[in-house]
């Protein structure tokens, strides 16, 4: 089995040079004038893993799907950097979840876009006016997922989207599709940890998607030993794990079956109480059972005939009292019984008819 280090499939240049001898390492660095070293190091095709480039083909959406600590938020600061510099696109919009987001980790963040920019093609950050910059006249502009409406106007011919599954407004990706319309062939990249929504999996089913996928173990060799030794390791195993770590959509969601069986119970339980003939059964079985404590000073055959007589809009409400009194003339008793709400229904209805 070939070490993973050395397989040219999933590592860069860059690494596969630094896994050289350390003599074979400063003969080839030696051949290299001062100023391809410079450009060296900002070539992110050099640097990069073959699942951080853009897929060949024709597509409208690129979804990196991907752990923590991937390298995503990496690789979506150079696709926008390259699309800058290279002129294909003027106008670009960055959205992220918050403005927190767009600010502190897409353009100011360690791999945002400021620190992936080499001297030579630096952007003119403006915060007041929420854009950057290029020197050759391309812009990117900032906007927030919180704030669907404004991407209702502006229109653009590239955009990145930074973790998409975690937006609390969906409506803010339609709006910016609507606006992706400039230049022969608009793009999307799509930086994200996934989560089982609703437009993660629309997004995945699109012919016009291609997606990468890559774990948190595809970029170790940049991510602190103490993080995989105690976070990573800790979670490795678990439904948080395969979709924090190995970046896995989890469809399987634990007691989505047990829910869906009580809300049916309950949904069976309001149609049985608003069923008309079982109210009306409930009340003859109530008739029944009060037969066993009529008064004693009236007719149980009278008292029955005037609640034969009684109309359900005329019988008032339902008495929850332990106990219920009966009068008629100047004799009263009172009958004292477990309450229930049959025998009480039919007892309220004696006595108010």
């Amino acid at each position: 089995m070939n070490d993973p280090i050395l397989d040219a499939s999933t590592t860069s240049l860059i690494d596969r040079l630094a896994a050289l001898p350390e003599e074979q390492r400063r003969e080839v660095l030696a051949l290299m004038p001062d100023e391809i070293c410079a450009q060296a190091f900002y070539a992110w095709e050099l640097w990069a893993r073959s699942d951080q480039l853009p897929p060949p083909g024709s597509w409208r959406v690129w979804l990196l799907r991907s752990g923590r600590g991937a390298g995503k938020t990496r690789t979506g600061a150079e696709w926008v950097r390259g699309l800058a510099e290279a002129g294909s696109c003027r106008r670009i919009a960055l959205v992220g979840r918050t403005w927190a987001d767009v600010r502190d980790v897409m353009v100011e963040g360690e791999s945002g876009l400021l620190a992936v920019c080499p001297p030579w093609s630096y952007p003119d950050y403006q915060p007041s006016r929420r854009l950057l910059a290029w020197p050759n006249g391309a812009v990117a502009k900032l906007y927030s997922a919180d704030e669907p409406d404004s991407l209702r106007g502006p229109q653009h011919d590239g955009a990145w989207c930074d973790e998409l599954a975690s937006w609390r407004m969906p409506e803010t990706w339609d709006n910016l599709m609507m606006g992706l319309r400039l230049g022969s062939d608009p793009r999307c990249v799509v930086t994200t940890t996934p989560r089982p929504t609703k437009l993660i999996r629309s997004l995945i089913a699109r012919e016009t998607t291609v997606e990468t996928r890559a774990s948190t173990y595809a970029n170790r060799a940049n991510l602190a030993a103490a993080f995989l030794a105690d976070i990573v390791s800790a979670y490795e195993g678990t439904r948080l794990g395969r979709q924090e770590i190995h970046g896995e959509l989890l469809e399987d969601v634990p007691g989505r079956c047990g829910a869906m069986r009580a809300s049916m119970k309950r949904a069976a339980a309001r149609r049985r109480g608003t069923s008309s003939a079982w109210w009306w059964r409930s009340i003859r079985r109530s008739a029944a059972v009060s037969t066993q404590t009529r008064p004693a000073s009236a007719s149980w055959r009278g008292a029955r005939t005037r609640m034969a007589t009684c109309s359900p809009t005329t019988a008032g409400a339902t008495s929850r009292t332990a106990g219920a009194s009966w009068s008629r003339g100047s004799t009263t008793s009172t009958r004292q019984t477990t309450w229930s709400p049959r025998a009480t229904t039919a007892a309220t209805w004696s006595k108010t008819c």
